[in-house]
């Protein structure tokens, strides 16, 4: 007997109603929670940035229900619209930044 490999699972997706459903389920399985951050660790990160003086920053931001992780030079604070902006032309809102280090 031989197996048929990845032909045996089509038959799932056999219906289009199904697919729609099945694509949801998959990528609910792939979505990551949003880091918390205590008050300590977020007047700790508001410092940084208050006393930035040009040095290599690592960025660790969560969007699009994924973390992500830069290291970058802040190119601006912009303390009005709530956000950075990298050299990289990367904006980054303060309401997505869970962990920022100097290098």
């Amino acid at each position: 007997m031989s197996d048929r490999g990845i032909k045996k699972w089509n038959a799932y997706k056999s219906l289009v109603e199904q697919q729609d459903s099945l694509s949801k389920t998959a990528n609910k399985k792939n979505v990551e929670t949003k880091p918390l951050i205590s008050n300590e660790r977020a007047e700790e990160i508001n410092e940084i940035l208050s006393n930035y003086k040009g040095e290599e920053v690592n960025i660790k931001y969560f969007r699009n229900n994924r973390k992500n992780e830069i290291n970058t030079y802040i190119k601006k604070v912009d303390a009005f619209n709530h956000q950075l902006l990298t050299i990289d032309s990367l904006t980054i809102k303060f309401s997505e930044i869970y962990d920022l280090k100097i290098i």
